[in-house]
């Protein structure tokens, strides 16, 4: 309705209508940014700033300065950083009050920081709280740290969790604003002065003491947890405020500080606790959670740490390689710039690496260029950025063998470090500076060598504590620190010990890279004293350890220096080159590959599985060409069901919730059953024609009644090193022409099946639980969440029930796990037997289950859940010659007008239960 009465705009006279298409406008563009349409939130919100009449200014300013606000936090969203700009000025020089500035000071720091312009963000963070009486120094330091801990550890001697968790919500409106102010303001200290940091944490947990907690104070908790641990290495006191802020994400659940809160954790604390490994599927959740609520700063940090940590737990670069893409396509939307320039000058490094640049000792090529973002990094004053150009540079010049002019870029990191020191880019950045200046000590002479070493001995101390606590991440470096200690000392014997320690612990950790380093040192050590045999052992394992890791170049960098380690390279004979290899590349070549590309990393980025069906649905038509199409899937029980059904005119494609194949499915039922047999794709050019290989096609039902022409059927395998198992099929078809399914299309849809496959398959296992074969709990609040979308857009019923196994825990203990296992998997079998095939029961907890009726009245859920509570008491196990049963209590809710959220459906349906068991049990209560 917006969008037509906006193309007749210029027939709306008077100031009443163009008043209410500004507020359709306005309500519009929030529906779209609560949806993430941050496109089509940025056009509703523009239109409603251009319907803002002068006269407006004075009789409605609070409103106008508003709609100003929320346009230039769109225009933020979608990068139009320059019309944010404009908005806020006017706005802010129109207001006339304090209490007109509040949101739009937070959307202009939320501007400046997205842009990179982290200096100006926190001169505006520091003047706003000044104004409040809360000031904090220009150059803060450790001092000013250690005073800020001081105070709060006294502010928390006899606080306990539980006295924590009393704790009530804020309610003061200033200290909410200021609390907020502050929280940007430390996003912008990340950056640009973390020193900041720690004042910030102990001011917002004194706040939370005496004001009371909200949903900032999860954030501050954990921040302090995380400089406990990281600042002082007291990782046990950590804990305690990271409970308290992970139990906060519970109290405040809808809150986007609960993906901040995941992505501190995850980021800054873990790394001292686990291998870096196990870092990347919590911040690939910290992204996701920071993402799902528009918090894109947060959501680009969980990346770039993400990415960094990938590369650092010893994974193949060509691994990293293809998953920085991924991610950086992930991001690059984000308009996040600062991110993605950390992202690009990771790629850069990388392409060094494996051999892909120009000058790999020069961070510049393709994705980055040191020349040219130098100075920008110094204009924005990022002290992330220049660290990681100044450090990715030093890191070069030393692998390639020039530690002398790796020295001004590791004098310039030594700069920017405080602050960084303590999370696990800082151990890099002190192991390799420890390296080099151990490199260029080795030849220096007097003072120089002097300086030198002191800078080293604080680098080995930090290395050490690292060491001291998370080994699996640290060992291997502080050993190879300390055997170049004591070989520049002339200590070789010792230094060799301590090389193949070295070796043996990043083996030990899988560390290719820790690996080569320490045998590359050890094998100049050697070589330097003329040991060439011993030297040539060492340096062998080298270049192996570098190529199995991917380093190419590096192991090529060391051949050319050592030519008796060199050894020839297998080159493929050109005999081996297939006819049908060619073939296969001429069709590729017909491939817009940039689109596949883009395709593939959206199917492997895709971590719902519903979104997933859709994602692989709708990327096969359309790269197909097709008109009409079906993906199918196997069931637990093997058969084959619809997933999902797209066509070209009908809109968005339907996750369809596993339709069993049966007369009228939109499908040709003999080129789905030769698939099956077949276990290979067929393509039937003319579905009119009889096709020997599939006998009746011209006679199905669907292709008569439909008019089909043109049929391709695909095998979705997912194969394993014993079997290839079938998981499920793509059908497509096309209703106007014949020869529509090209061999370049066929094989483009093979190549998007192959990558579906292995995915879907883990998306599957990840939605089902183990034990039931219900759905489990993530995938239910998914489906849930989209029903009730579904029911408001479209105004249908919708209804849920949860339901509890009655005395369960009594069962358990009398009979044992073992035979509750499987009265849970009968009581299941019963549920589903029980439900329609449009509805999705799930195993929600323990003995809990819970059923989406869609479609769906009060009368009917009721009716439902009698059904399913009548069919799980005429269950019966068998157990010593006993039958022994269960009964179960259920609680309805139906959607009704007023139903705010799917939360609060279910906690209608909660309440349900709970009246169901205090009214006797085995029974069925509606809300």
């Amino acid at each position: 309705m917006t969008d037509h009465l906006n193309a007749a705009r210029p027939l709306i006279d008077g100031p009443d209508g163009t008043r209410e298409l500004r507020d359709l406008n306005l309500a519009a563009g929030r529906r779209a940014r609560d949806a993430a349409a941050h496109e089509a939130a940025d056009a509703y919100l523009r239109a409603a700033v251009d319907l803002v009449a002068e006269r407006d200014w004075q009789s409605a300013l609070a409103e106008v300065l508003r709609i100003h606000a929320e346009a230039a936090e769109s225009a933020c969203a979608v990068g139009d950083y320059p019309r944010c700009d404009a908005l806020l000025e006017r706005a802010l020089d129109a207001a006339a009050a304090p209490e007109h500035t509040t949101l739009l000071n937070r959307v202009k720091l939320d501007s400046l920081s997205a842009q990179g312009r982290h200096t100006e963000a926190l001169d505006l963070g520091r003047a706003l709280l000044a104004e409040r009486g809360r000031r904090y120094p220009a150059r803060p330091g450790r001092r000013h740290a250690l005073a800020a801990f001081a105070r709060l550890r006294w502010r928390m001697r006899d606080v306990s969790l539980d006295t924590l968790r009393a704790l009530p919500d804020l309610v003061d409106p200033e200290m909410v604003h200021e609390m907020a102010i502050g929280e940007r303001l430390g996003a912008a200290a990340a950056f640009a002065q973390p020193e900041l940091l720690p004042l910030l944490a102990c001011r917002g947990a004194e706040a939370a003491l005496t004001h009371g907690v909200s949903e900032r104070t999860m954030v501050t908790f954990g921040g302090i947890g995380v400089l406990l641990c990281t600042t002082f290495g007291r990782v046990e006191a950590a804990e305690k405020y990271n409970r308290f802020a992970l139990e906060l994400t519970d109290r405040f659940p809808d809150d986007p500080a609960r993906g901040r809160v995941q992505l501190h954790h995850a980021a800054f604390v873990q790394p001292w606790m686990t291998p870096l490994e196990e870092t990347l599927e919590p911040l690939t959740r910290a992204y996701e959670a920071c993402f799902a609520c528009g918090d894109w700063d947060g959501a680009a940090q969980a990346v770039t740490y993400r990415a960094s940590y990938l590369w650092l737990s010893g994974r193949s670069l060509a691994t990293v390689i293809k998953d920085v893409d991924q991610w950086r396509s992930a991001i690059a939307d984000l308009n996040q710039v600062e991110a993605v320039q950390y992202i690009d000058a990771l790629h850069q490094h990388l392409l060094n690496l494996t051999g892909q640049a120009d000058d790999p000792a020069r961070l510049k090529g393709s994705s980055y260029d040191i020349d040219v973002m130098l100075p920008e990094h110094e204009r924005t004053a990022s002290r992330r950025m220049l660290n990681a150009a100044h450090g990715r540079q030093a890191m070069l010049k030393y692998q390639f063998g020039d530690p002398a002019g790796a020295l001004p870029h590791a004098d310039l990191v030594r700069e920017h470090l405080p602050g960084f020191e303590h999370i696990f880019d800082g151990l890099m950045i002190h192991y390799f500076d420890a390296l080099t200046r151990l490199a260029v000590a080795a030849t220096a002479s007097g003072r120089a060598r002097r300086r030198l070493l002191r800078q080293v001995q604080a680098s080995r101390r930090q290395i050490g504590r690292w060491a001291e606590r998370a080994q699996f991440n640290a060992l291997a470096k502080k050993l190879t620190v300390d055997a170049e200690w004591h070989r520049i000392h002339g200590r070789e014997d010792r230094a060799q010990t301590l090389y193949d320690a070295a070796v043996d612990a990043a083996r030990r950790h899988d560390m290719p890279s820790d690996e080569a380093i320490a045998n590359r040192l050890a094998g100049e050590m050697h070589h330097a004293a003329g040991r060439a045999t011993i030297a040539e052992a060492y340096l062998t394992k080298a270049c192996h350890a570098y190529r199995r890791w991917g380093g190419d170049a590096l192991a090529d960098y060391l051949e050319q220096r050592h030519p008796a380690i060199a050894r020839r390279r297998a080159a493929v004979p050109a005999a081996e080159r297939s006819q049908r290899g060619t073939d296969a590349s001429t069709h590729l070549n017909q491939i817009d590959l940039s689109a596949l590309m883009k395709a593939l990393r959206a199917i492997a980025g895709e971590r719902v599985h519903s979104r997933m069906v859709q994602t692989i649905i709708d990327t096969a038509m359309a790269f197909a060409g097709a008109q009409h199409g079906v993906l199918l899937l196997r069931d637990a029980d093997g058969g084959l069901r619809i997933e999902a059904e797209a066509t070209v005119d009908g809109g968005p494609s339907q996750i369809l919730q596993s339709l069993p194949i049966e007369d009228g499915s939109p499908l040709c039922r003999p080129v789905v059953n030769y698939v099956d047999r077949a276990r290979r794709g067929i393509v039937i050019h003319d579905a009119a024609e009889p096709a020997e290989a599939i006998p009746g096609v011209t006679r199905d039902a669907h292709v008569v009644a439909s008019g089909v022409r043109s049929i391709l059927c695909l095998p979705i395998i997912a194969a394993t090193e014993q079997i290839n198992t079938l998981i499920g099929m793509l059908y497509l078809e096309n209703r106007r022409t014949s020869h529509t399914f090209t061999e370049a299309r066929f094989e483009t849809l093979e190549i998007i099946c192959m990558a579906a496959a292995g995915r879907l398959e883990l998306s599957r296992k990840a939605a089902v639980d183990g034990l039931t074969g219900l759905f489990n709990r993530d995938y239910f609040q998914t489906m849930l969440r989209q029903e009730f979308l579904n029911s408001q857009r479209h105004g249908r019923d919708l209804a849920v029930i949860l339901a509890d196994i009655d005395h369960f825990k009594g069962f358990n203990d009398t009979w044992g796990h073992q035979l509750g296992d499987e009265v849970l998997q009968a009581v299941a079998a019963a549920v589903r037997g029980a439900c329609r095939e449009s509805d999705v029961a799930a195993r929600y907890g323990g003995e809990e289950l819970a059923v989406i009726l869609p479609n769906t009245d009060a009368q009917g859920a009721v009716e439902a859940a009698e059904r399913i509570r009548g069919a799980v008491e005429a269950v019966r196990i068998e157990h010593g010659g006993e039958a022994l049963s269960v009964t179960l209590s259920a609680g309805v809710a139906a959607l009704r007008h007023g139903t705010g959220s799917e939360d609060e459906l279910l906690r209608q349906a909660d309440a349900a239960l709970y009246d169901a068991k205090r009214a006797g049990r085995n029974r069925v209560q509606i809300a």
